[in-house]
């Protein structure tokens, strides 16, 4: 696949899988910082894997900021969400290869109680780009970030419950980083050169 000058893509909640392997086939990535929120997208919420097949996790939000842009899109703490996304995360991937190794920089942002949601899907974001050793530029512009129109084959990796599940496709980045560590990267690039386009 032809590497792209740059790939505009929107700013989700612990990206899947899919989201990086575009990712990465860039020379940059542009975020769009969009004029106004999109909902009941993976901005706000997150796939990951259990024993018990995939789950999802919603981050909820301040119902009267949703209309704003998505910088300004305030995050409740009415309910202590923090800990139960870290309690779901360490009893679904507390057994993986790389947990112990990466766990713990997601929690520290995830417990920080961030205010609004794009600072935390960019710190999440930059951190997780830190644990794949990827040297991608990001920028953001006040551009309605494009979804990627390209399906990208999930190569089986290894995962955690996979004696317990078949394996689970179009998770959060998070179960192959926990799972393949130093290797994720090289999955990621195996999964670019294998996509489809619709």
């Amino acid at each position: 696949m032809v590497n792209h000058i740059s790939n505009q893509l929107p700013l989700y909640l612990l990206p899947s899988v899919d989201w990086f392997a575009e990712a990465i086939c860039a020379e940059s990535i542009v975020l769009g910082d969009e004029e106004q929120f999109t909902k009941q997208t993976e901005r706000n919420r997150l796939m990951y894997g259990t024993f018990q097949g995939t789950k999802t996790f919603s981050i909820p939000l301040i119902n009267n900021t949703i209309g704003f842009g998505f910088d300004r899109v305030l995050i409740s703490y009415d309910t202590n969400w923090p800990q139960q996304l870290v309690n779901a995360l360490k009893t679904a991937y507390g057994k993986s290869p790389f947990f112990e190794y990466y766990g713990y920089r997601f929690e520290a942002i995830i417990l920080s109680r961030p205010s609004n949601l794009w600072d935390l899907n960019f710190n999440l974001l930059s951190e997780i780009i830190n644990c794949l050793r990827i040297d991608i530029p990001i920028s953001i512009q006040k551009i309605k970030a494009i979804n990627s129109e390209t399906l990208h084959e999930v190569i089986p990796y290894y995962q955690v419950f996979s004696e317990k599940t078949e394996f689970q496709p179009h998770l959060t980045i998070l179960d192959l980083i926990y799972n393949e560590g130093p290797d994720a990267i090289h999955v990621l690039r195996k999964m670019n050169k294998s996509s489809l386009h619709i």
